[in-house]
């Protein structure tokens, strides 16, 4: 019987684009609450992806602009930075290994 279940739960799950976990909650709720207890189940919404971020401030005057667009240039610099250093460090690693099988 439970082969059977999960199969049928799997099926609607795939056929409707829901989780099967969802389809056996909603079978167990219409098993003890009938069909109403469907409509009484309250939506919860997903929280949104930048929960537990700080709000981005626009900024007001003209000196919030520059110190926000020099706080973004000096981002962009350490994270060109840090690029340039694993591309150097990746070109070196691949010169060592050609150069080590040349030998042979």
């Amino acid at each position: 019987m439970f082969w059977k279940n999960h199969y049928l739960a799997k099926s609607a799950g795939l056929k409707y684009n829901v989780s099967e976990t969802a389809v056996n909650t909603w079978v167990s709720k219409v098993k003890t609450g009938g069909y109403s207890s469907l409509a009484q189940t309250k939506q919860l919404e997903r929280p949104s992806k930048d929960m537990g971020r700080p709000k981005k401030k626009q900024p007001e005057t003209e000196l919030e602009k520059l110190q926000q667009e020099l706080c973004y240039l000096r981002a962009e610099n350490v994270y060109l930075k840090k690029l340039r250093a694993l591309v150097q460090e990746r070109i070196a690693r691949e010169s060592g290994k050609q150069s080590g099988s040349s030998k042979n």
